[in-house]
């Protein structure tokens, strides 16, 4: 719980997934019976015996607490944060804000989910202020290895609180868009409350590699490959990391690889031997069905 001054409401900060743990990432913010929510994602197994499906967090708290929920704020669009959303719609359909790539991805995964109702789809960008509830909202640009991923600094009634989402410090990302240091900065000046910080593997010593740094190895890796390069695996994660799957395409542009920036699945150009089996198949083929995570 944030400390407040006498004359607001205390702000309480829940987390329903995502510490301790990569996956399930839900927290609520929450003050004088009115939330925010940022983000909503799945876990995937690793016990065999549980198949291919996944875990998505358990949300009892927000129908028991009987808070309402103003919005839900997505910082990027990776599974571990967006993949359970219909889930928490299907509940409570309220507005989500997103930059337009993380809304693009949340477009096709409540189609995948069968998600019949109209989802009220907000396209944020940083540095821009909107407002949900008692909470004023700022984007800022951070850097992942997923385009337009963004932290929030949330003006509450007992202080600044910023959520940094996932990121590293690239100073050299793909699409270019650095971290906003500046901005930072500026807000650390003024006085922050709370920061709730990704910390995935912080025990480690040294610093992640840019994302840029993958186009020498890809094409050593691709130059040395005799015949036909079959890419399930990195078309994979150049659907969730389309500045990975925009080094590929450079990499691959001179032998002539097919490639299907929509996601979808295209046949090898005459003669390159080149075929590609994209991540909307593989889902089809692979996940059996979802496990919801009882709380402790």
């Amino acid at each position: 719980m944030v400390s407040s001054s006498p004359t607001s409401a205390p702000v309480r900060i829940v987390a329903l997934g995502g510490l301790g743990e990569i996956g399930l990432n839900l927290m609520a913010i929450e003050c004088a019976g009115r939330a925010i929510v940022i983000d909503c994602g799945v876990m995937f197994p690793d016990e065999p015996a549980l198949g291919m499906g996944t875990y998505i967090p358990e949300m009892a708290w927000l129908e028991r607490s009987h808070v309402a929920i103003e919005a839900v704020v997505l910082t990027h669009a990776h599974e571990d944060h967006i993949g359970a959303l219909a889930h928490l719609l299907r509940r409570f359909n309220v507005p989500v804000y997103g930059t337009d790539i993380t809304l693009a991805f949340v477009r096709r995964r409540l189609v995948e989910a069968e998600f019949d109702e109209a989802a009220e789809l907000r396209t944020i960008v940083p540095r821009k202020i909107f407002e949900a509830g008692p909470f004023t909202v700022e984007p800022i640009r951070v850097t992942h290895s997923t385009p337009n991923s963004i932290a929030l600094a949330i003006r509450t009634p007992a202080g600044i609180v910023v959520h940094s989402g996932d990121f590293k410090i690239d100073d050299a990302p793909v699409d270019g868009e650095l971290f906003d240091r500046e901005r930072f900065a500026e807000l650390g000046v003024e006085g922050v409350a709370v920061l709730l910080s990704d910390s995935t593997n912080v025990e480690r010593p040294g610093r992640s590699g840019s994302e840029s740094s993958l186009k020498p190895i890809l094409r050593e890796l691709t130059s040395r490959a005799r015949g036909p390069i079959f890419s399930v695996g990195i078309f994979l994660a150049s659907a969730s990391h389309p500045p990975s799957g925009r080094s590929l395409t450079r990499v691959w542009a001179p032998s002539g690889s097919a490639r299907a920036p929509d996601g979808g699945k295209r046949a090898p150009r005459p003669g390159n031997g080149t075929a590609s089996l994209f991540p909307s198949d593989v889902r089809r083929a692979v996940r059996g069905g979802v496990y919801r995570r009882q709380s402790a």
